[in-house]
């Protein structure tokens, strides 16, 4: 499993790591101390959020870098200092799906705008212009259309 640290991303004017991999080639993630960043919070409160709630998390939502030894110099490529490393209970890599989780938990009227930002411009990969939400949605429609009008024909 590999995680590539894409370089600089930016949401709502607030820079962050951008991350692709962990839960899936080509698929970005985001790390809690990013998501603190985001929302103005510390990281020992994102912490904390899900050591609380760690049995609504799936592997498919989030990733303990720190204790997976597979990581270590990933962290280093994510600029983690070895102290911060040594200081870390926990150095959480979260889905989009993971995301989603945590904003349920912290649950403000702030986190959710904040969502809705990153996911319309960090977590789907841009292609030429971004799409809306209702333009992804016709396209998937249009697709479905044409495979069944294949399956149909043959």
């Amino acid at each position: 499993m590999k995680i590539k640290n894409i370089g600089q991303q930016e949401v709502a004017g607030k820079s962050f790591d951008g991350i692709i991999g962990g839960f899936g080639k080509g698929k970005r993630s985001i790390l809690a101390r990013d998501i603190a960043k985001i929302h103005g919070v510390s990281v020992k409160a994102i912490n904390q959020s899900i050591n609380r709630n760690r049995r609504h998390f799936n592997e498919n939502d989030l990733i303990d870098l720190k204790a997976s030894p597979n990581f270590e110099k990933t962290l280093e490529d994510l600029d983690f200092t070895p102290r911060e490393i040594g200081n870390a209970n926990n150095i959480y890599l979260l889905s989009e799906r993971g995301y989603a989780k945590l904003l349920k938990i912290m649950d403000s009227d702030s986190a959710w705008d904040m969502y809705e930002k990153l996911v319309d411009e960090y977590f789907v990969l841009k292609t030429t212009r971004a799409m809306t939400h209702a333009q992804r949605i016709q396209m998937l429609k249009l697709e479905d259309k044409k495979r069944s009008q294949g399956h149909q024909e043959g």
